[in-house]
């Protein structure tokens, strides 16, 4: 009853993280700003944002951290902190549809790695909604790949974007088993906003002056993609192992690719219709998988 209960919690509120987190290609594209200043200024604005109730209701807890902990937190950060600089960067390079794709490869790593560094047992049945939310996602790839609008740097940077985004989920889920959301999240995003920072001046990236209007999406893309899609993520993590939550991710094809069509009139194809459709059955099948075994809650 208590783990039906924990379920009905946790399935709603990544739901909500995945909607969030599909702004993020969106708030990126309509940015003229470098990348390297956006993924710094969505880090610093929401590691502010994050600051006034983390120290307000884990004051305590944040004296009592670890060196590993403060360690792991930083590494985290860091790992966050390449994985929103290759992404944004590869949106220079591609379109939002192929970059997202690739970054979406995450879950097989996540899988493979996370039965050996944390132990957790994957169903069967699982396996096959991850294959068949994969098989969606080549199918929504070809058209950029038939239409050319892809490039090798893009895909380099968003493949890069795939492997930091795993070492994130793996790490967070480490240390969301003993520290609590804000406290993690606080050092994760300190951490990464301090590293693009450090590179901004070491890079001699100006990080100003920028118009109102480029302030206001950087604000954008700390409340939504971040606050209330990463950080969701994270609490996620302290719930339900780290594979679930990273097939969870592969939803943002779709509403990413929604998105780009409402906001950037980049019109889908028939394959990334296609593709879509068995996303979201993959999705489908490894949400029931774990919700009638014992996978879901750990």
């Amino acid at each position: 009853m208590q783990q039906d209960k924990q379920t009905s919690y946790v399935i709603p509120a990544l739901m909500v993280a995945v909607i969030a987190v599909s702004f993020s290609a969106v708030l990126v594209r309509l940015s003229a700003a470098p990348p390297l200043v956006i993924a710094a200024y969505r880090l610093l604005f929401t590691t502010v944002l994050l600051a006034p109730p983390a120290f307000y209701y884990h004051k305590e807890e944040l004296k009592r951290l670890t060196g590993r902990d403060i360690f792991l937190s930083v590494l985290s950060g860091i790992f966050l902190a390449v994985h929103f600089f290759s992404w944004i960067a590869s949106l220079q390079y591609t379109t939002v549809a192929a970059s997202v794709l690739i970054v979406s490869l995450h879950p097989i790593i996540v899988a493979l790695l996370g039965r050996y560094l944390l132990g957790e047992k994957i169903e069967g049945a699982y396996w096959f909604g991850l294959v068949l939310a994969i098989l969606g996602i080549g199918v929504m790839g070809v058209g950029d790949l038939l239409a050319g609008a892809g490039s090798w740097p893009g895909g380099l940077l968003a493949l890069l974007g795939a492997v930091t985004m795993a070492a994130y989920l793996l790490v967070g889920r480490t240390l969301r088993q003993s520290i609590s959301t804000l406290t993690y999240t606080l050092w994760v995003y300190g951490s990464a906003a301090s590293a693009l920072l450090v590179v901004s001046f070491l890079t001699s990236t100006p990080l100003y002056p920028f118009s109102g209007r480029e302030y206001i999406l950087f604000l954008s893309m700390a409340l939504v993609p971040t606050i209330m899609g990463h950080t969701v993520l994270n609490w996620a993590l302290g719930k339900v192992p780290t594979y679930y939550v990273s097939l969870a991710v592969l939803g943002e094809p779709v509403g990413a690719g929604l998105l780009a069509l409402l906001i950037l009139k980049e019109t889908p194809g028939i394959s990334q219709l296609m593709g879509g459709v068995l996303i979201l059955l993959g999705l489908y099948f490894a949400v029931r998988s774990n919700e009638r075994g014992k996978g879901l809650l750990s």
